[in-house]
């Protein structure tokens, strides 16, 4: 049943989408296809003036500012966010405790995914 007069306020996170783990500081998420490495960055959006954040991954180490992935015992890959990802994170955690990772591009050797 769908509550809509009402806000809830102890939203209960789903393991099947992404989500941030404030525990251990990692954002978990499982995606199609597999990747090794990745790198986290930014765009400034200048109809919106703010930051948009994205993670480009690959299947071979394509910069040599990328990172290793890890990987849980169920398949889905963690990410240790920095300091600026990780405050933007927490921010929108308030409202929802799932993000949507959207695909943008693929580039050369990887592709780039939005965190929402």
């Amino acid at each position: 049943m769908e509550i809509v007069k009402y806000d809830i306020i102890d939203k209960v996170i789903d393991k099947t989408k992404p989500f941030f783990d404030k525990e251990k500081g990692f954002f978990v998420f499982r995606i199609q296809p597999t990747y090794r490495y990745y790198l986290q960055a930014r765009q400034y959006n200048s109809n919106t003036c703010q930051y948009e954040y994205f993670l480009i991954m690959g299947l071979n180490n394509f910069n040599s500012n990328c990172r290793h992935f890890r990987r849980d015992d169920f398949g889905r890959y963690k990410v240790r966010l920095t300091k600026e990802l990780r405050d933007y994170v927490l921010n929108n955690i308030e409202d929802n405790p799932n993000f949507e990772l959207n695909y943008v591009e693929s580039l050369d050797s990887c592709d780039v995914w939005q965190i929402i």
